[in-house]
C-alpha cells in the first residue's frame, strides 16, 4: 500500500520507517523541515511527560521500551546515541504516583532523610535508570535510514488531509502524525499547546552524566551539549495558531516560537544552580558558552494521545498525535501501532 505520512517530527519518523520495514511504499509530508519541529528541541529521554496515563500510554511505553531494548542488543541503537542513563526526579513538593516505573530500573526512592541524593530545596524524589536517545545523533541517523528507504518528503503545507496535494500523491492510506498541527488541521479542541524553551552549553562545561529534572528545571547531559530547562506555559487557541505560523516562516513580527532572553536568564540561573549540585566545579552560569537557544510546542492533549482508525471515506485516514511531551518515548510503540493498523487495512 501506498501510505502518505503527515508530520516529520519524532512520531512521524518512526512510523514511517515502521511502515517500510513491513514492505509499505512511504511518502512523507510536512511542512516544517524535520531540523524545525518539537523532536528536535527535545531531550529524548524515556520518561512519559505532559502525557495522560492510562491503557494506551502503558501499552505504547511498553512496545517502545521492547523497540529500545532491541536496538541496543542489535546495534542500531549506538548510532543513534542510545544509551542508558541515571535520572533524578525531585520536587520540594510530595511527588504524585508514577505509573511508568514500571518500565525503569534500579528505581530508589529518595526523601530529605538521603541528604545529598536531592538537589536543594528539594525534599521528595525518585532516582532510576532509563533510556536515552542523544537528539543530535539520532535524527541524522533517522534521515539516513529514510533515504536508505526510499522515503520521499514533500515540502507542502497541508490543509486538509483529503485536500488536492494529498490526493496528488494517490495514496491508500494517511496517516496524521502532525502533532500540535492537528488542532487545526482536524479542529481537534482538545489539544493544548505547551511552549517549552531551552538552553544548550557547551559540553566543555562539565562532564557530568546524570540527568535531572527538578520541579521547574532540568539538566540532560548530551554528547556534545547539556540541555537545560525548562518552561511550560501553556498557550491559547490564537498564540499556538501565530506560533506554528512562525515556525513555518510565515508569520510577521514576533511570535511565540521566539526565544525570549528574560526566559534564557531564568534557565541559567535555576538549572544551573540543578547542574552545580551536579558538579560543584562548573563555575558562574554566566561563563557559561550558549550553543544554541530553542523553542517547541509540545502537543498536549489531556484526553490521553489519539491513536484512531477513521474509515468512513474513500480514503482512510489512521490518527496518531497528541503525545505531549513524550513524543520520543512513545513513538516505537506508536509506530507499531499505526503499521499494524495499516496492515489490517490492507
Amino acid at each position: 500500500m501506498h501510505v502518505v505520512v503527515v508530520g516529520a517530527g519524532i512520531v512521524g519518523l518512526s512510523t514511517a520507517l515502521e511502515l517500510v520495514s513491513r514492505r509499505h511504499r512511504v511518502t512523507m509530508m510536512s511542512d516544517l523541515d524535520i531540523e524545525a519541529t518539537t523532536s528536535a528541541v527535545a531531550a529524548a529521554s524515556f520518561k512519559p511527560r505532559l502525557v495522560a496515563a492510562g491503557p494506551v500510554t502503558t501499552s505504547l511505553l511498553r512496545a517502545s521500551q521492547r523497540t529500545l531494548a532491541r536496538w541496543a542488543r542489535d546495534g542500531r541503537g549506538a548510532g543513534m546515541g542510545l544509551s542508558r542513563i541515571t535520572h533524578v526526579e525531585a520536587s520540594a513538593a510530595p511527588l504524585a504516583p508514577r505509573d511508568y516505573l514500571h518500565a525503569m530500573t534500579d528505581v530508589r526512592v529518595l526523601d530529605a532523610a538521603d541528604g545529598d541524593a536531592l538537589p536543594p530545596g528539594c525534599m521528595h524524589g525518585v532516582a532510576y535508570r532509563t533510556w536515552f536517545l542523544d537528539v543530535g545523533r539520532a535524527l541524522p541517523a533517522l534521515r539516513g535510514d529514510l533515504a536508505a528507504a526510499g522515503v520521499g518528503l514533500v515540502h507542502q503545507h497541508v490543509d486538509a488531509l483529503d485536500d488536492a496535494t494529498v490526493l496528488a500523491l494517490e495514496p491508500d492510506v494517511v496517516v496524521n502524525a502532525t502533532g500540535m498541527g492537528a488542532a487545526a488541521l482536524v479542529e481537534d479542541p482538545g489539544l493544548v499547546a505547551v511552549r517549552g524553551q531551552v538552553v544548550a552549553i557547551d559540553r566543555g562545561v562539565s562532564d557530568v552524566a546524570t540527568s535531572v529534572s527538578a520541579d521547574d528545571a532540568y539538566v540532560y547531559p548530551r554528547g556534545d551539549d547539556i540541555v537545560l530547562g525548562g518552561t511550560a506555559d501553556r498557550l491559547t487557541s490564537d498564540q499556538a495558531a501565530r506560533a506554528l505560523a512562525g515556525a513555518r516562516g510565515d508569520h510577521s513580527g514576533t511570535s511565540p516560537m521566539d526565544p525570549d532572553e528574560a526566559v534564557t536568564a531564568t534557565i541559567l540561573a535555576r538549572a544551573g544552580e540543578v547542574l552545580g549540585w551536579l558538579d560543584d566545579a562548573v563555575g558562574d552560569p554566566g561563563s557559561w558558552p550558549i550553543t544554541a537557544v530553542r523553542v517547541g510546542l509540545r502537543p498536549w492533549r489531556p484526553s490521553g494521545v489519539r491513536l484512531e482508525v477513521v474509515d468512513d471515506a474513500s480514503l482512510p485516514v489512521v490518527h496518531a498525535y497528541g503525545h505531549g511531551g513524550a513524543g520520543w518515548t512513545l513513538a516505537p510503540g506508536t509506530a507499531e501501532w499505526v503499521a499494524d493498523a495499516v496492515d489490517d487495512l490492507d
